[in-house]
């Protein structure tokens, strides 16, 4: 493990996050080891869900864009206005897979939000010397059959000089590179129920791309911007100032 001599002062905020950056590594590599000790003891799921390769994942994209322009140009909003308020086509077997790995809680939000979203806490790895906690965030779209998963954990820095008492990050947006155990158990679970209910992944990162760029670059969203978020009236606006400059012209 790299280490600061206590005598030596940070000169520049360059240093200081320098030290950072290398004792969060140290401190990864350690808790990789943890979880490498905990999964030889744990049974996961026998069942994997399928990832995409480079063709699917391109096929999946093209027709997620094409759902995406059908929705949004509908300009009197009746359609994503009834996308909102639909129920999604789950029952109580996804809650229980949630309890099953973990505690979670359902995200508040009004009934016409565009997606339903719910938090996923996991038992915490403490020694005497360490400590991460770990959650898992799963969110299932309205207005298209998709959902999307991501993993982060949160460990106690015991460097008295550190930044910062916690160090945060996120530790996987596939259940292939979820540290957790329980979080990869409950990936693939949720995965696999999920597809059988008829919604697809977003394959990992993917929901980060831009779907929409206004001139100018002046504004634009993502995938996940429109899909799981309520900016769907942001972005309204500025398609319609964008289309009342062009016809000033």
């Amino acid at each position: 493990m790299i280490q600061r001599q206590r005598n030596m002062p940070l000169v520049s905020g360059g240093l200081t996050a320098l030290y950072q950056i290398r004792n969060t590594v140290a401190w990864g590599s350690f808790y990789l080891q943890i979880f490498s000790m905990i999964g030889r003891h744990m049974k996961i799921p026998m069942s994997e869900p399928h990832l995409m390769d480079n063709f699917e994942r391109a096929e999946f994209l093209e027709k997620l864009s094409a759902h995406i322009v059908r929705i949004y140009a509908d300009k009197e909003d009746t359609l994503y206005r009834q996308l909102c308020s639909r129920d999604l086509n789950i029952d109580d077997t996804l809650l229980a897979i949630f309890s099953k790995w973990g505690n979670w809680q359902e995200e508040a939000h009004e009934s016409t939000y565009p997606s339903k979203n719910w938090q996923i806490w996991y038992s915490a790895i403490e020694t005497s010397s360490f400590y991460a906690c770990f959650k898992s965030r799963l969110s299932i779209s309205k207005i298209c059959p998709v959902f999307r998963i991501v993993h982060n954990f949160s460990i106690k820095n015991y460097d008295e000089n550190g930044l910062e008492d916690m160090i945060e990050g996120r530790c996987g947006l596939d259940y292939d590179t979820a540290e957790h155990i329980h979080a990869i158990s409950l990936h693939i679970d949720a995965e696999l129920y999920l597809n059988q209910r008829g919604y697809t992944k977003i394959p990992a990162g993917q929901e980060y791309i831009a779907a929409y760029t206004a001139e100018n670059n002046e504004a634009q969203f993502t995938i996940k911007d429109l899909l799981f978020t309520n900016k769907y009236h942001l972005w309204k606006k500025h398609v319609l100032q964008h289309n009342n400059i062009h016809q000033d012209k």
